[in-house]
């Protein structure tokens, strides 16, 4: 049911007058409560069903399933470099430090060169909390760069600080 209601395309899922935003979101939510709640049985709807590999909706669920075939779907949705999948990299970037994924700190070394900008700027926030020594040359570049807005370069600057920090390099 809970698939099918992902799928209505139309104005019969939702109270009469509901806005369609607002019955998006609540299928979002409502998606993450029955991943969490029913892992497994989530898991195996998504698995037999390519189609939903890409979607954000199950992507952000996915960050509730702490299973290695889930954490598998969400690596492959995150190297996913066809165009249209920008959205796709990001929330299963966000899904994966959900679930305190290791392949993280590998993710972040391609993510903050990424050609979206969302998913640059998803990665480069992730490296504050989750970035190693590896990635301080990208995000110097990336601090620097003139094309980089001020909001990016300050988090980056806060992520080189971070991981410096962390890594003992101060």
């Amino acid at each position: 049911m809970m698939f099918a209601t992902l799928d209505a395309a139309d104005d019969t899922v939702g109270a009469d007058g509901a806005h369609p935003r607002d019955v998006a979101e609540d299928i979002w939510q409502a998606l993450r409560v029955a991943a969490r709640r029913w892992p497994d049985r989530f898991l195996n709807r998504v698995v037999a069903d390519p189609s939903r590999h890409h979607d954000i909706a199950i992507l952000d669920a996915l960050g509730e399933v702490d299973r290695p075939q889930a954490r598998a779907l969400l690596i492959a949705a995150a190297n996913e470099r066809r165009a249209g999948h920008a959205l796709g990299r990001e929330y299963a970037l966000r899904s994966l430090i959900r679930l305190a994924d290791p392949s993280v700190a590998d993710l972040l070394l391609r993510l903050v060169k990424d050609r979206d900008f969302s998913v640059r700027l998803a990665a480069v926030r992730a490296a504050v909390q989750h970035g190693d020594a590896r990635l301080l040359p990208a995000l110097r570049d990336t601090a620097q760069a003139a094309g980089t807005p001020a909001g990016t370069r300050q988090i980056a600057d806060a992520a080189i600080e971070a991981i410096t920090r962390r890594s003992g390099r101060a």
